[in-house]
């Protein structure tokens, strides 16, 4: 451990041990020192304040053995709510009352807290508007602070070729898996807390598969990108993730969380909502031209009777080869249920049809297939696909920003605290 975090914490501990000389007890309680981040001081006071506020968002009760188990996690916020805020002084970054309102608007809508609004429920809880206020002006300057870095770095700026390569890898990806998922990132500050920050994870992934909001534990406590939007990291392909998040992802269920990954920079909780094949067309837009003969069964028809039925329809299906011999047939044998059925869209062929259909080369008649009535052929005549529409060259920009931005964002974020004291 390096010299200056050894006798930074010894201070910590003596402050958060001492109430200021002279001070009520009451009010020295609350003015102890739990932190000193460079010039700032966070005070039992402002812990306080997060735990409830933190424990508001999970929805937990507001009990000493919760408010204990929330204090590593919060006091940790709290120096990084520091941190960003002086950083953003040092760059000049300002963030405005209406920018921080606009936050918690949009929280109100998110949360959704049976209908309460938000401020009245802080007031209920006994929690002060500023320490919300603060948290999200932390968030705030903290995103525009990365922001600044990328454009400084020119990272910010994607060339038309970068989306254009990306359009290219997207099309060649059709039909390979990908995946509706949301992250919590814990970043692992030191060496030494690697271990701690470990079992912190696994509590969390136990709190979260116990029934706790994944996405409200990832508002508090993520130190991913993804935290203010509770971890949505929405529909991702697998090329797009690294081999172990990938591996993680596949060996999951819809609605099952993984284990803590150790990733760069600390360990990440995943948690799959949906599992597809990625298309950029929807298969049941196709269209195909159906042709049919359709051969009633008597009702209330014998096995033998339909054995009849279903002889006849493989000696049809041995002689009709196009579409001309489906018309043919269809108006020797049964003109009234048989023949053309026009143009369908596939998504609108009954579902027990659907996939005989979708597989059915044109031109092919299909396999004899039993209905309550009847036993039916079928011939696709002709398919016309879907059109292959791409995603938006804007939206492919700003993903491969963002894609730029975490593993710079994570650095930023390491460097700060070790440039800190």
């Amino acid at each position: 451990m390096k010299p200056y975090r050894t006798i930074t914490r010894l201070a910590i501990a003596a402050a958060f041990a001492a109430p200021l000389a002279g001070a009520p007890p009451a009010a020295a309680q609350q003015n102890h020192i739990i932190a000193v981040v460079n010039d700032d001081v966070v005070s039992k006071f402002d812990l306080d304040q997060g735990v409830k506020l933190a424990l508001m968002f999970l929805g937990r009760r507001d009990t000493r053995e919760e408010r204990q188990r929330m204090v590593p996690p919060v006091r940790r916020r709290l120096i990084n709510q520091r941190l960003f805020l002086q950083e953003a002084k040092r760059y000049n970054i300002s963030v405005s009352d209406a920018d921080v309102e606009r936050d918690i608007s949009r929280l109100d809508k998110s949360e959704g807290f049976s209908g309460v609004p938000l401020k009245r429920r802080l007031r209920d809880a006994g929690i002060s508007l500023e320490a919300l206020k603060s948290q999200l002006r932390s968030e705030i300057a903290w995103r525009r602070l990365v922001l600044a870095r990328l454009r400084g770095q020119r990272l910010a700026i994607v060339g038309d070729d970068e989306v254009d390569e990306e359009l290219e890898r997207i099309k060649a990806t059709q039909g390979t898996p990908e995946y509706l998922a949301s992250e919590l990132f814990l970043v692992v500050e030191s060496i030494d807390e690697d271990a701690a920050t470990r079992a912190y994870a696994r509590r969390l992934v136990e709190e979260i598969r116990a029934g706790t909001s994944f996405s409200r534990v990832a508002r508090q406590f993520s130190n991913g990108s993804t935290a203010e939007r509770g971890g949505d990291m929405g529909w991702i392909q697998e090329r797009q993730l690294s081999e172990e998040v990938a591996a993680a992802l596949t060996a999951l269920e819809p609605g099952e969380v993984s284990n803590p990954i150790r990733s760069n920079g600390g360990y990440l909780i995943l948690r799959l909502r949906e599992r597809r094949l990625y298309r950029l067309a929807n298969p049941d837009d196709t269209e195909v031209s159906l042709k049919q003969i359709f051969l009633r069964l008597p009702k209330g028809a014998s096995e033998d009777e339909a054995k009849v039925i279903f002889a006849l329809a493989e000696t049809i299906r041995s002689t009709v080869t196009n579409c001309d011999d489906m018309d043919s047939v269809a108006a020797e044998i049964n003109p009234l249920e048989s023949g053309d059925l026009g143009t369908v869209r596939l998504g609108d062929v009954p579902q027990d049809l659907r996939q005989m259909v979708r597989d059915l080369p044109v031109g092919t008649i299909s396999a004899p297939t039993q209905t309550k009535v009847s036993v039916l052929l079928l011939m696709v005549c002709e398919r016309v696909e879907p059109e292959v529409v791409l995603p938006d060259r804007a939206a492919v920009r700003r993903n491969l920003v963002q894609k730029k931005a975490e593993p710079i964002r994570r650095r930023y974020h390491r460097d700060l605290l070790r440039a800190a004291y």
